[in-house]
């Protein structure tokens, strides 16, 4: 039992922030804000808000996916006397990592550049549209087919790998991917 009365969880989350996470779905901004008070704080602080940072985002089903892009960033952000713009540092981080990440997939799954970068363009736009990713990301019809490598439909390639399989893994990345950037307003601006 904490002060009050109040349940302590993991020795140091009273249970009205248990509450907090339980009732309403921790957002972005939320993270950011401990982000920046993590700036003011002592090396042993810092360590302690970042596993908080990392049971608050791990508790959220929509954040879940960000976990990496949220645990970065804060261990990014370097101890400072002022506040900074926490917020802009968060937008050119997220833009950063999207183009790294994008960079890195097309090179591992040797995928058309420009046609993946329009592809997933126009998946995001339909996201922020309220379409849902599992219909944008389907590995039915050609739209994935015109990201692919030139593969044989019918023998597999020179490291054993049909073309359904490659375009199985390729069709999973890419959700992943949608699933780490969506909903990242900072990709909008």
């Amino acid at each position: 039992k904490g002060p009050g009365g109040g349940i302590i969880v993991d020795g140091d989350i009273p249970d009205f922030e248990l509450e907090l996470v339980a009732s309403l779905d921790v957002d972005v901004d939320y993270i950011l804000e401990l982000v920046r008070k993590r700036k003011h704080e002592t090396e042993s602080e810092r360590e302690e808000s970042l596993e908080r940072i990392r049971r608050l985002v791990d508790s959220s089903v929509a954040l879940r996916p960000k976990r990496d892009l949220f645990l970065s960033f804060a261990e990014s952000v370097k101890p400072s006397e002022g506040d900074g713009d926490v917020q802009q540092e968060w937008r050119d981080f997220v833009r950063h990592e999207y183009a790294c990440d994008l960079d890195t997939l097309i090179f591992a799954e040797n995928l058309k550049p420009e046609e993946t970068r329009a592809y997933l363009d126009s998946v995001f736009a339909a996201a922020n549209l309220g379409d849902s990713s599992e219909i944008a990301i389907s590995s039915d019809g050609i739209q994935i087919d015109s990201l692919l490598p030139p593969t044989s439909r019918f023998k597999p390639n020179n490291e054993g790998i049909s073309r359904v399989e490659i375009k199985r893994r390729v069709v999973e990345e890419l959700r992943r991917f949608f699933e780490k950037y969506s909903g990242l307003r900072e990709l909008d601006s």
